[in-house]
């Protein structure tokens, strides 16, 4: 029913808003173009899926044969000018349509930072690896969101993504404040990120891995309890005596490497 009511209900308002944040839109206006052209009246019919239908089982074996390629195909999504309406009607130009093209403007003009590239590429073969299950990007950022996360976490994942902590290399450069990018403890290895939480001898990582361990849920099986990096955490549970250790505070060494 989404094709069909994208088709048939929705077009003429994604069309008035100039199809600023809707989703899947290059297919739509792509079907679109392609039903306008055919100058004809195309009816749709909705079937129960997995009832024996000829069309619809075709269908999923289609969709099948598709998902299982190693790579996707190439679409001609292209829709000529004529066919195709640039802008918002005044009518239906709200504040938050009017922000949210802002918004995606930014995002073509200012591509991805090739660091947070890097990372997103780390993390999706880490989940390969883990759980044989390849992830988008998109739905990596989308988790990053997760309201189950406590704000301070989200920020820590999506700055960790970006590459956005003044740590490590990030002094290299800056004169007058190269010692900044040694780790304090190990002297003889940069302060980045992974260094702080997989490498680094201070008491801190320890007791921060230790405490990741204890709240891990069961469901998830167990946790290592020296990730790569990249991977997914799995740390077998503690012993009972470790799990009393208390939370790093404020002041505590864990908080001065940020």
């Amino acid at each position: 029913m989404y094709v069909i009511e994208g088709l048939t209900v929705h077009l003429g308002r994604w069309e008035d808003r100039g199809w600023i944040g809707v989703e899947n839109s290059r297919f739509f206006k792509a079907a679109a173009y392609r039903l306008r052209y055919r100058s004809a009246i195309t009816t749709f019919e909705w079937v129960k899926g997995h009832n024996g239908d000829p069309g619809n089982e075709a269908a999923d074996g289609l969709a099948r044969e598709g998902a299982l390629k190693p790579l996707p195909d190439t679409l001609d999504l292209s829709v000529p000018n004529n066919f195709t309406l640039h802008g918002v009607k005044l009518s239906a130009l709200t504040q938050q349509i009017a922000y949210q093209a802002i918004r995606n403007t930014k995002a073509e003009k200012h591509p991805p930072r090739s660091s947070a590239s890097n990372n997103l590429a780390r993390i999706q073969a880490g989940l390969v690896e883990q759980i044989e299950h390849p992830e988008t990007t998109a739905q990596i950022w989308l988790q990053c969101q997760n309201t189950n996360l406590r704000p301070l976490v989200r920020q820590f994942l999506y700055k960790a993504i970006q590459h956005a902590y003044r740590i490590g290399d990030f002094w290299t450069p800056i004169a007058g404040y190269e010692e900044r990018a040694v780790c304090p403890f190990c002297k003889d290895s940069a302060d980045n990120l992974d260094h702080i939480l997989l490498e680094c001898e201070a008491p801190a990582r320890e007791v921060i891995w230790l405490l990741a361990a204890d709240l891990w849920p069961d469901a998830y099986g167990p946790c290592q309890t020296s990730p790569t990096t990249g991977a997914t955490p799995r740390a077998p549970p503690p012993p009972p005596m470790m799990t009393s250790l208390p939370a790093p505070t404020r002041g505590h060494p864990a908080y001065s490497r940020f």
